[in-house]
């Protein structure tokens, strides 16, 4: 049991820093909208400081947000298939040793009373304060 759980450990360090954001460099930071050709009704000079975001302005964005997030997975360049298909084979990993992981992560919870108390601290505060949690979301 410890060494599936030391296996899980070590699949999930090496899918975070294998996945894990590059430093930018000062070509990368430049500003997109220079880059790529404007595509929507939305004109950058209409944006500043001063800009004000009126509910139209704000559902107008609202969409083209919507379609770049719809569309992002028919531009995916070359270079992303490899961290796609790490990501498939670590959610395929975790999705065969489910059963595993939960088991460890009971025993885990078992022998040691500081994780138990902490889990029920913090069922006790979701319990009582449910509405303002939600209502903060």
């Amino acid at each position: 049991m410890l060494r599936t759980g030391s296996l899980f450990a070590l699949l999930l360090l090496l899918c975070m820093s294998g996945m894990a954001q590059q430093k930018d460099t000062l070509v990368k930071k430049l500003d997109s909208l220079n880059k790529l050709p404007d595509t929507s009704n939305i004109r950058r000079e209409n944006y500043n400081e001063a800009t004000t975001m009126s509910a139209h302005t704000y559902f107008v964005v609202l969409g083209n947000d919507f379609t770049q997030q719809f569309s992002a997975p028919f531009h995916i360049k070359h270079k992303d298939w490899p961290k796609i298909a790490v990501f498939g084979v670590s959610l395929g990993a975790v999705m065969l040793y489910d059963r595993e992981i939960q088991v460890f992560a009971r025993e885990l919870n078992g022998r040691n009373p500081e994780i138990s108390s902490v889990t029920r601290y913090v069922t006790r505060f979701g319990a009582s304060y449910e509405v303002y949690t939600l209502g903060s979301l």
